[in-house]
């Protein structure tokens, strides 16, 4: 067989031998084309020459976090700031605002602690001081006439002996109010134990005090204006709308009437005491039944008072309670 019939058999390299020579003398490379520019590897070479770093140097990704960016790059205002816009222009915030204050100033006491934002048992009477002072006296008179069961004694002992806590107010240049008002009582019960000659004539004052407390709370819950409603109402700027607000005026008379309810037990207690001449009874009893269930019945009605009253600190544009406050609103209100 001559040369010439072999040869014409053997197939064209071109088109047979993919790692063969190209038409134009350029090696082909396993049929691979030569990468577009506009779909460069992420690992190549950029179409402008310089080399990419988002696929060969890990550590060239620009790291997240505030502190990390780029010198040269825009800080990303999302992340910068907290209060960022949100799409509809309104600005987003991290919490929600906060709710107003309650009446600021000094420490709100007895009835007008209903309506602080926290409640606190000493500041409720006045502070520690204030409780010393409202106690003190009337233990100073019982304690006096055990040892010594006559008239001056105790009476001199007890009025002395606030007379000095007054005027100790006056020097300390503090707030008198609390230790006028003990004076006050105490000066009362001398006056009218003189007068009778007994020494439970001392406590009088005290039981129509208790009367006209006991009265003054069931005329304003039939009059339609419960007391701690009103006093609740007065204290935070409320006074010539909060009866249009029904839940307000229900829990105001629900507190009333625990209040109602104290006064009626330390008259149903006391009187019989005064009327037998139990002195030294009367008097313990008088200091049993006396700040401590009356600070015991404000913190009950601040628990009462509560949901209205922040209802109504949520202030403009917070018409809507948050949904933590309602499931908290309900369950106080199960409770009460």
């Amino acid at each position: 067989m001559s040369d010439s019939g072999v040869q014409g058999d053997a197939p064209d390299r071109s088109e047979a031998d993919p790692g063969g020579a190209a038409p134009d003398g350029t090696e082909s490379k396993s049929g691979d084309a030569a990468p577009d520019s506009s779909e460069a590897d992420s690992r190549g070479d950029a179409p402008d020459g310089t080399e990419s770093k988002s696929g060969r140097d890990p550590e060239a990704a620009a790291p997240s976090g505030p502190g990390s960016a780029h010198p040269g790059a825009t800080p990303d205002r999302s992340e910068a700031d907290p209060r960022r816009e949100a799409p509809g222009g309104a600005e987003a915030k991290s919490q929600r605002d906060p709710e107003p204050a309650t009446p600021s100033g000094p420490a709100l006491t007895g009835l007008r602690s209903v309506v602080a934002e926290e409640f606190s048992f000493t500041d409720a009477m006045g502070g520690v001081r204030g409780m010393v002072e409202s106690v003190l006296p009337g233990l100073t008179f019982v304690v006096v006439y055990v040892i010594e069961p006559k008239l001056w004694p105790p009476l001199v002992a007890a009025f002395g002996l606030a007379l000095v806590l007054a005027v100790a107010r006056l020097i300390g240049r503090s707030s008198v109010m609390g230790a006028v008002s003990s004076l006050g009582g105490i000066a009362l019960g001398v006056v009218w134990a003189l007068v009778s000659g007994r020494a439970e004539g001392f406590y009088v004052p005290g039981l129509w005090a208790n009367g006209a407390y006991l009265a003054g709370c069931l005329i304003s819950i039939l009059a339609g204006w419960p007391l701690v409603a009103v006093v609740a109402a007065a204290a935070t700027g409320q006074l010539e709308s909060f009866r249009a607000d029904k839940a307000f005026l229900r829990r105001g008379a629900g507190a009333t009437w625990l209040m109602a309810a104290l006064f009626a037990a330390r008259l149903a207690v006391q009187v019989p005491l005064y009327l037998t001449g139990q002195v030294a009874l009367l008097g313990t009893f008088k200091l049993a039944m006396g700040a401590p269930p009356f600070v015991a019945l404000l913190w009950l009605s601040w628990l009462i008072m509560r949901p209205v009253l922040r209802k109504d600190r949520r202030g403009p544009g917070q018409s809507e309670a948050p949904a933590e406050d309602k499931a908290e609103d309900k369950a106080e209100d199960k409770a009460t």
